[in-house]
């Protein structure tokens, strides 16, 4: 196999010295730094979730660049990570981040010694300093004598969620050493929904990427783009009554209905809300609460439409997964590996998945599908798109179909709206890097 001319610039650009590498969902990111690899001497560490580590590198890896040795410590008990991890004859390391603080503790400064390079895959997901494993991880950033984050989302749900990614590449050069500090310079401090949230000043974002244009490195990619269908359900009237009554006092900062809490501190857009219109809810007790079948009939109606078709089903609460896995037999719930293997073997008809589960790094496009029906929405643009990434990338020819079922007069739309602003806002800033040469 053969990079794209695209990943060969990139692997050139970023193999010389720590860079911020941004690339599209399915750009092919881990064979660009494994080619960037090949111009870095030592072992290399490569940190990312559990599903990462132990389903897609070692399978880039095989694929990609063979001469080198790989094993994933995630999830293994801690002796057995310490002497695999301690073996010399292993070239890569795949490390969940839920054991980079076990990293940290056990090796120290020791484990840049042992690991020259260190590979973020997904540095979104090590973008809160505040976290335990970015503070585990930053006193030991410095050692390494090269570092590579890598994410498609860098900012995909705040402009300043930036900060955490670019710092695993210049440890604060561009953007200061502290969150707060960023924070205070380029963002004003409101009030939202009863809680603070940041808003950028003017011109921020612009001021943003010119500072860290030497630093962030944009793969360009072209790929189809999924095509959006809203399936649009009448609000039952239980539904309408109890929203009416929401919208009435929502802004009260306790909001109960028949032992259901809905709202605190009126934030409109929350679980209770987006469960009102899923057909069950969960009481204040722990119960579930029936109250209409409404989107339940529409999925039926979909899948007898794909008259056996394979499709993706995406859920969010608990009681959607126990209802659909009860409706549908042939539905098999993504939850191991093997099942992920007899899904791209075209060997299962309807796989459903959580957005948590399947949001980042997995191929799931070999399978031939290409219907994702999204039951409940979310707000979370990186999860949003990540998750539908995982059938439009490569190897999937076809053109996606996102149905998502959209219930009338409810926060539904409303948070595929927000979903869509932020996108919007991550594609800017992608796109500001996207016509820049930054060979060096």
């Amino acid at each position: 196999m053969k990079l794209r001319p695209t990943q060969d610039k990139a692997s050139q650009a970023i193999a010389p010295a720590p860079r911020l590498l941004l690339a599209d969902v399915g750009a092919g990111k881990t064979a660009t730094a494994l080619t960037a690899l090949r111009q870095r001497t030592g072992r290399t560490l490569v940190l990312g979730t559990k599903r990462i580590c132990d389903l897609v590198w070692g399978h880039e890896i095989a694929t990609w660049a063979p001469e080198y040795t790989y094993a994933s410590v995630a999830g293994r008990p801690p002796i057995e990570r310490r002497l695999i991890m301690k073996n010399e004859a292993i070239d890569i390391i795949g490390m969940n981040f839920e054991n980079l603080i076990w990293a940290a503790q056990t090796f120290g400064d020791e484990l840049p010694a042992m690991f020259p390079n260190l590979i973020i895959d997904e540095s979104s997901k090590l973008e809160n300093p505040a976290s335990k494993s970015f503070r585990a991880i930053k006193p030991l950033l410095p050692l390494f004598k090269w570092r590579l984050p890598m994410t498609g989302t860098p900012r995909a749900n705040h402009l300043h969620d930036i900060w955490g990614s670019v710092y695993l590449a210049d440890l604060g050069a561009t953007l200061g050493q502290y969150k707060e500090a960023f924070l205070q310079t380029f963002f004003v401090q409101v009030t939202r929904a009863g809680r603070p949230a940041w808003i950028p000043r003017h011109n921020s974002e612009e001021l943003i990427n010119a500072r860290i244009k030497d630093v962030v490195y944009r793969m360009p990619f072209e790929w189809h783009p999924p095509v959006e269908i809203d399936i649009s359900i009448k609000q039952p009237r239980d539904v309408k009554e109890i929203q009416k009554e929401i919208d009435a006092r929502i802004k009260d900062d306790l909001l109960t209905i028949d032992g259901v809490t809905y709202a605190r501190l009126g934030c409109r857009v929350n679980s209770k809300i987006l469960q009102l219109s899923s057909g069950k809810i969960y009481t204040d007790d722990g119960d579930v609460q029936f109250i209409h079948t409404d989107k339940y009939d529409a999925l039926d109606e979909i899948v007898k439409e794909a008259k056996g078709e394979p499709m993706m089903v995406v859920y969010i609460f608990d009681h959607e997964k126990e209802t659909i896995l009860s409706n549908y037999p042939q539905c098999k719930l993504l939850d191991s590996d093997e099942v992920l293997n007899d899904w791209n073997a075209g060997k299962i008809e309807m796989l459903l998945v959580h957005p948590k589960s399947c949001g980042h790094g997995l191929n799931a496009q070999l399978g031939g599908c290409d219907l994702q029906v999204w039951f409940t929405p979310t707000t979370d643009a990186e999860l949003y798109t990540q998750t539908v990434g995982r059938l439009n990338r490569p190897g999937n020819p076809k053109v996606v179909r996102v149905m998502r079922l959209i219930m009338q007069g409810t926060k539904d739309k409303a948070s595929y709206l927000v979903v869509a602003a932020r996108q919007r806002g991550e594609n800017a800033t992608l796109d500001s890097f996207e016509d820049d040469d930054h060979d060096s």
